[in-house]
């Protein structure tokens, strides 16, 4: 599974902290607010609504 955060999110660490409570690997991709990484295409194609974190399952559906 991969986590899509960004360094600065609560709820981005809460998802982190309960996967590593319950034993699951998270691969973490880590985006900047300051750069405007949350503003790119590619970000908005997972996540139309600009949210973190964003979860990628291993059969490829995303959980914003």
């Amino acid at each position: 599974m991969r986590i899509i955060d960004t360094q600065r999110s609560g709820n981005c660490w809460k998802v982190r902290l309960l996967a590593s409570f319950v034993g699951i690997d998270l691969q973490r991709t880590t985006l900047s607010i300051d750069r405007g990484d949350l503003q790119s295409a590619s970000f908005l194609a997972h996540a139309p609504m600009k949210r973190v974190p964003v979860l990628e399952l291993d059969d490829g559906r995303m959980l914003s």
